[in-house]
């Protein structure tokens, strides 16, 4: 954990000769982070940034949760274990920088997969799997400390759309299951460019 707190002042530190140097390269990675973003999967993603031309962002992206907990009562010993990957695709157009800032707007669309396990002593294991998908308004703005380093917030309005759950083994009560969700988020969002 503290090497992830410590990595942005990192690349903060290394980049510091570097200030006021020009445009970004073409090609970076960058790494978000939201408390409020966890009805879309991983509340983390990891990007990459690719700037084919002035006006334009294209970043793939991938967010990963994984869990796993045990606890017991009385005779009984239950283990827990849960996934969520998410795999995505921003599309962001960008405006001039000024004074070191660049706003930006676009969507985001993607994919969510989960999976959730449990086992409990005595009983058989019940898995459960679901893929989503979603789609993101975004609006955000990046501001350049060098000329490869930038920190940024993001607003999103985001779409989510359920898709039917798979339970093993089959659940004969369960009806199908709908569901789709509504809502924002603010992301915070560290690239590096080369």
């Amino acid at each position: 954990m503290s090497r992830v707190i410590a990595m942005p002042f990192l690349m903060f530190a290394v980049s510091l000769p570097l200030l006021a140097q020009g445009r970004a390269g073409k090609y970076g990675v960058g790494v978000t982070y939201s408390s409020s973003a966890s009805f879309i999967g991983s509340a983390q993603s990891f990007l990459i940034s690719i700037r084919p031309n002035n006006t334009l962002i294209l970043e793939p992206e991938i967010g990963l949760l994984r869990s796993a907990s045990t606890y017991s009562t009385t005779g009984s010993t239950t283990n827990q274990k849960s996934s969520d990957t998410r795999l995505g695709v921003g599309l962001l157009f960008r405006s001039a920088e000024r004074d070191k800032l660049e706003p930006y707007v676009g969507p985001r669309v993607g994919i969510i997969r989960t999976s959730r396990e449990n086992e409990t002593t005595g009983s058989p294991k019940e898995t459960t799997t679901q893929s989503s998908w979603y789609f993101s308004a975004a609006a955000g703005a990046h501001y350049f400390f060098s000329r490869h380093f930038t920190v940024g917030g993001e607003v999103q309005f985001t779409k989510v759309g359920a898709g039917d759950q798979k339970r093993t083994p089959p659940d004969p009560a369960a009806s199908n299951f709908k569901e789709s969700i509504l809502g924002t988020a603010g992301v915070w969002v560290l690239r590096w460019y080369f």
